[in-house]
């Protein structure tokens, strides 16, 4: 999937078809942003978890009595598409009046700011593990004082469309994951879960059932517990 591509980096709109990350709101480019945005699950097996240093046994299985992908398939998706949700999250902000973003909850508003942070931080810990070092020519340009960036420079790159289109070619079946893959109420001892972190009962304002024993109504889990929530 990888080809060379001549990355657009000029700072003014360029002539003719333009990007949909340079366009002004619209319901065309909401459509694209949003088939990127939408969740879509793929199978993966126990051995490709542990080769991502992840614990199988708390990821969810895709039974292979509801699914038919065998007995070795485990529920995932791709980390590039929650990059480009938490883009177009700030591109919601930066066009706040289109898109409507005043909320009126307390929790809501700091859920909010909580969502942005993450994202932020996302994004930028995502530019600092692939850091590239693609150099940038600065060049004299009429009207500037200084030797000017070019930033339209080469680059190897993912082919990102033919990703998406394999993406939706291949997930599963989205409208039935929502149906059948939603948490059992009532006794969940079939499943195995990763304990929720301090923050997310510290913000609700509960005390943390994993710190305390058994005997006391806890899970008898240990504080140092590690949680992506």
């Amino acid at each position: 999937m990888d080809h060379s591509k001549k990355i657009n980096g000029t700072f003014y709109n360029p002539r003719g078809a333009v990007s949909v990350s340079r366009q002004q709101p619209n319901p065309a480019a909401d459509a694209i942003w949003d088939e990127w945005e939408l969740t879509r699950v793929y199978p993966v097996s126990r051995s490709e978890l542990r080769k991502m240093g992840v614990d199988p046994s708390t990821v969810a299985k895709l039974e292979d009595t509801t699914w038919g992908l065998g007995d070795d398939a485990y529920a995932a998706i791709f980390d590039v598409y929650h990059h480009v949700h938490c883009l177009n999250s700030l591109r919601h902000i930066a066009y706040g009046e289109y898109y409507n973003k005043s909320q009126a909850r307390v929790h809501t508003v700091k859920q909010r700011e909580i969502h942005i942070n993450h994202c932020i931080d996302i994004l930028l810990q995502g530019i600092q593990c692939n850091a590239n070092l693609d150099l940038i020519p600065l060049h004299w340009v009429e009207t500037q004082e200084y030797p000017f960036p070019d930033m339209s420079i080469n680059k190897k790159c993912v082919d990102f469309d033919g990703l998406t289109e394999w993406r939706k070619r291949n997930t599963i079946d989205m409208d039935k994951y929502v149906e059948v893959m939603r948490k059992p109420e009532g006794d969940q001892s079939k499943i195995k879960q990763r304990p929720a972190a301090d923050q997310y009962y510290e913000y609700w304002g509960y005390e943390n059932p994993n710190h305390k024993s058994v005997k006391d109504g806890g899970h008898g889990l240990p504080i140092d517990v590690d949680s992506n929530l």
